[in-house]
Order: structure tokens, then sequence, then C-alpha cells
């Protein structure tokens, strides 16, 4: 939690622990008799199994250390938690500072943030109206002298975005800043209307993790999959990945020789 202890909380996610390691002691237990009735073709997939057992008990027994593990409290006041979207600043920049702590903290280290749904029918469709623009829906569909108003929406979000990066690399963090040690991915999911490819994309941060900064890539479309990126990342944070979705392979342009 970021704003403050809760002991009810921390007794019940003890106690949830308790339960998972008692589950996977008798688990464990078990395979010790059933083995010895096993053929050799089935001992290969119970150990597999065990293997797995044995990861999720190393995961169990970080959990217990990070349960105990104090965290800096941060203060309501730092976050505007009554942020509306009738003031979009505040509203942005509330969800951007919750990250911020959230990473700041160490209370997590994965965080998939979205304003709003890019279609047309919901409530962030009239974020842009805040700024005396027309509904989001209606500034990506409108061509001609509508690119200005396109233009004022996109400089708005990536002030914002620099708000948050800014905010990211003046907290130290060892030899460095919080953000060199993060991926920032930024973007959208489309790059025309309906056209899902070609994504504008920022990539962030990472400066500790071998990114290598001052680039504008381009790339074939018909050779690069947005999974690449995604591989890249993970690689790149320590997360070993061969593939993911329809990736080939890893962005090596990406990261320093």
């Amino acid at each position: 939690m970021l704003f403050g202890k809760d002991d009810t909380s921390l007794r019940d996610a003890r106690h949830q622990l308790l339960l998972k390691k008692s589950m996977l002691d008798g688990i464990l237990e078990d395979s010790k008799s059933l083995k010895t009735r096993l053929n050799t073709r089935d001992r290969v997939k119970l150990d597999e199994y065990l293997a797995s057992m044995r990861d999720y008990e190393r995961r169990i027994q970080r959990m217990e250390i990070w349960l105990d593990k104090p965290k800096a409290e941060i203060a309501e006041a730092s976050i505007s938690v009554d942020a509306t979207s009738a003031n979009m600043q505040d509203y942005v920049r509330a969800f951007y500072d919750l990250i911020f702590h959230a990473f700041q903290t160490d209370s997590t280290r994965v965080v998939t943030h979205m304003l709003g749904i890019e279609g047309g029918g919901s409530k962030s469709d009239h974020f842009p109206e805040a700024l005396g623009l027309r509904p989001h829906h209606a500034l990506s569909h409108r061509k001609g002298s509508n690119f200005k108003d396109w233009g004022l929406w996109d400089k708005f979000m990536n002030e914002n975005f620099a708000y948050f990066l800014d905010r990211l690399s003046n907290a130290e963090e060892g030899d460095g800043s919080v953000l060199d040690r993060s991926l920032i991915m930024y973007g959208c999911s489309t790059s025309k209307t309906h056209l899902a490819r070609n994504y504008p994309l920022i990539l962030a941060g990472g400066k500790q993790l071998g990114i290598k900064h001052g680039q504008f890539r381009q790339f074939d479309e018909s050779q690069v999959r947005l999974a690449d990126m995604y591989v890249s990342m993970m690689n790149a944070v320590g997360v070993e990945t061969q593939q993911f979705g329809d990736s080939t392979r890893s962005l090596d342009e990406l990261f320093q020789a």
C-alpha cells in the first residue's frame, strides 16, 4: 500500500502465505511416496512438475521477505486523489503520480496504464473537450485543418508524459535514478484510422539496462512486429524470453552494442 500501513491486510496476507506454504509442503511430501510407484516416463513428468513447485516455493519465500520489508509512507497530499477530468492536467498527473510512487516505494515493478478507451462513446472520449477541442474520436477521424487540434492534444499528452519521466529521473536509486532502471513504453494501438500497424511509440528510460538513447527508428512493418519490442524489453529486465506472441526476433538495434 502507498498510504500508510494496514495491520489487518498484513495479517491476511501472512495467513494466505502460510496456507500456500502448507499446501506446497503437502504436495512435496506426497510426491516422495508417489515417485517410488511410477515408471521411468512418469517419473520424468513428475520431476518436471516438482521443478515448477520448487520454483513456486522460492516465490513464496521471496514474498515472505517482502511482507516484512518496511515501505516508505506516502502522504495523500502528494497526489490529487480527488482530481476529475474537468481539470485534465490534474487528472492525468494524478495517475502518473500514483505510478511514480508505486515505483519509488517498490510496491510494484510492473504497471500498465491506459488513460481511457480509444473508441467513441465513452467518458474518455470527451477528455479533449476540457481543452476546448472536439471529442477524441472526432479528432482522430477528421482531416485537414483538424490536424492542428490533434497536435494540441498530442502536445498536452506528451507534456504530461514528460512530467512523469522527470519525476522518475529526479528520484535517486543506487548510482542512478528510478528512470535509469525502468523501461517505459508510451504510445497507442493505432497509427491511422483503424490501422493496427506502424505504431508510433516512445521507449524511455533504461539507461542502466542497455537502452541506446537519442534514436528515431522506423522499422519495416513486413519484417518487424510490436511483439519483438516486448521480447527485447523482457530480456533487458532479466526475464529471459525467446518468443512472445507473433515475435520473430529481438530488436537489438535499440540497445548498446
